[in-house]
């Protein structure tokens, strides 16, 4: 996926279209030299208006039953869902649309 990361769409997406307040919590390991996420499943804590704290782990959209794999595999998800809190899985694409002048634009959405 070249140019706007994942990552970048999803926080966008819950700050716009949400309104919700939204921060990464994925980190590089400079040791390891690749990217951890937060108890193993999310990339992203989010709040609600209403205070309601939850997750998002994002991606693909061709990568989306790995991720819901990965997380319904990691104890900490399985314990957080069984406590309430949201999981999300945010799985983004390129949509191609035709306006009626004709010229062609790329759209980023989320299944």
């Amino acid at each position: 996926m070249k140019g706007t990361s994942p990552m970048q769409l999803s926080l966008k997406y819950l700050r716009k279209n949400e309104a919700w307040m939204a921060t990464p919590v994925e980190y590089y390991n400079a040791i390891l030299k690749r990217r951890k996420d937060l108890w193993g499943f999310a990339d992203i804590i989010f709040c609600t208006e209403a205070g309601i704290i939850g997750f998002v782990q994002t991606t693909t959209r061709d990568n989306i039953s790995a991720r819901v794999n990965k997380i319904m595999e990691n104890q900490n998800a399985v314990e957080l869902m069984c406590r309430k809190v949201p999981i999300k899985v945010h799985g983004w694409y390129k949509e191609k649309q035709f306006p009626k002048e004709g010229k062609g634009a790329v759209v980023w959405k989320v299944k």
